[in-house]
């Protein structure tokens, strides 16, 4: 008796699933949108987010006359301060060694032979602590302070 009333119940589901399945209708494919070439390879609006070591300035790389620069803004405002204005390489990256300055690398002349600049938080002060021929500079770690207990 079980098995008859599980047989009929079990019977009753798959027919109705079979019965709802077969009335769908079918929507032919969507063709999709297609992506122009260039979209894949622009600079993106804003990357590489980083925050100052005190938490007041966050940083970030955006394109500046259509190479990655080196942008801050203070916590809470609209403006923000453009550190870098670098026309002829990208910034290859970027962090913050203490709270008044940007330390950056970029590739002079083509030959990847990267240098290591500075700069204060105000724009001023721009420094290349890596000026010599056939050197190549590159960060490693920023080696963040860690506070033992």
């Amino acid at each position: 008796m079980k098995m008859s009333k599980l047989f009929i119940v079990a019977s009753l589901i798959l027919g109705m699933s079979l019965l709802t399945g077969s009335c769908e209708m079918k929507k032919a494919p969507e063709k999709a949108k297609q992506i122009p070439l260039e979209d894949f390879f622009k600079n993106p609006e804003k990357t590489a987010y980083q925050i100052s070591p005190d938490g007041n300035y966050y940083s970030y790389m955006a394109p500046f006359e259509n190479r990655m620069n080196v942008f801050i803004q203070k916590r809470g405002t609209e403006d923000a301060i453009q550190l870098t204005s670098e026309t002829d390489r990208d910034i290859a990256g970027y962090f913050w060694p203490n709270n008044g300055q940007i330390l950056y690398v970029k590739d002079d002349g083509g030959n990847e032979n990267y240098k290591l600049y500075g700069v204060n938080i105000d724009g001023s002060n721009l420094v290349c602590f890596t000026d010599f021929e056939g050197v190549r500079t590159q960060i490693i770690d920023d080696l963040p302070i860690l506070k033992m207990r």
